[in-house]
């Protein structure tokens, strides 16, 4: 009797719930049809979607001194710097005593203040002259200002690191041939030695 009642019953449900069905009809259509457009929306998102670009394997390429004479900074350039005070002119001294990598007759002129040295440089800037601003006075803080077309433009972020090992135009092969690379590490290097940091000159080399 047990096992006959609770068949009945569940034939009395399910009856009942076709009934319900279908009696609400768009209801009943809504819950078939619905699944079936989130799944299709899916495939057309995916389809349609950014797909994040696969590059090639980045090859090794040819590694060279960083103090190569292709990387140093050129001779006979005009260095600006501001402002002048002891520590910044022991600091070029420093600089131009790392023969044969330091740039040859170096030209040095100095400001009091960056204003100063802005204007010169308009007035002489077919001269190339590179730029060396200590901001707090104090030469562990420094910036470099190299003329604009021997740096990469700020514009420029989407040239694939491949090209660069393969010797396919790379803006950033800019700051090793500038010589930015290479007087950035003469300064740190000098400012490590004249706070009595006991550094031999660093071998670097780069691809």
């Amino acid at each position: 009797m047990a096992s006959h009642s609770i068949w009945t019953q569940v034939k009395v449900l399910v009856y009942r719930n076709y009934l319900l069905k279908k009696r609400r009809r768009s209801e009943t259509f809504q819950e078939l049809i619905m699944p079936l457009y989130f799944v299709v929306l899916l495939v057309i998102l995916k389809n349609f979607a950014y797909k994040p670009e696969s590059n090639p394997e980045i090859p090794q390429g040819n590694t060279t001194d960083l103090f190569s004479n292709q990387n140093l900074v050129a001779n006979n350039t005009l260095f600006y710097v501001a402002p002048q005070f002891a520590e910044a002119e022991l600091l070029i001294n420093t600089i131009e005593g790392f023969s044969p990598m330091s740039p040859k007759n170096l030209t040095v002129t100095y400001f009091n203040t960056l204003l100063e040295m802005e204007t010169a440089y308009k007035a002489n800037s077919v001269l190339n002259p590179i730029g060396i601003f200590f901001p707090n006075k104090s030469i562990d803080d420094y910036m470099l200002r190299f003329p604009f077309t021997s740096l990469p433009s700020s514009a420029t972020y989407d040239f694939s690191e491949r090209n660069c090992r393969l010797g396919q135009p790379c803006p950033a092969n800019l700051y090793l041939t500038s010589g930015f690379a290479t007087l950035q590490a003469m300064i740190d290097t000098a400012i490590m030695q004249i706070q009595n940091v006991s550094v031999a000159f660093p071998s670097i080399t780069v691809q």
